[in-house]
């Protein structure tokens, strides 16, 4: 599991200027996981973790990382300086 493209729960302050590559990052990640959460649905999506937090099962996380890439590579080349 990748925890590297973890989808967290993401809060952006007031304010914060982000460039185009954390925009695009951002936005694969709150796509991806609303695609993965439509594929194969909420309660496959998600589990508690043994800290308190939730994340990904295995096979939504597996599945993110191939939605997320696909994202995060069209985004890329299509709104590029």
């Amino acid at each position: 599991v990748r925890t590297d493209r973890l989808p967290l729960t993401r809060t952006i302050p007031t304010g914060l200027t982000m460039n185009k590559e954390q925009i695009n990052i951002h936005l694969a990640a709150d796509i991806g996981e609303e695609l993965v959460e439509l594929q194969i649905g909420n309660h496959m999506t998600w589990e508690d973790r043994e800290d308190g937090s939730e994340g990904f099962t295995d096979e939504a996380q597996d599945i993110f990382n191939d939605i997320y890439d696909i994202i995060l590579t069209q985004l890329n080349k299509r709104y590029h300086d």
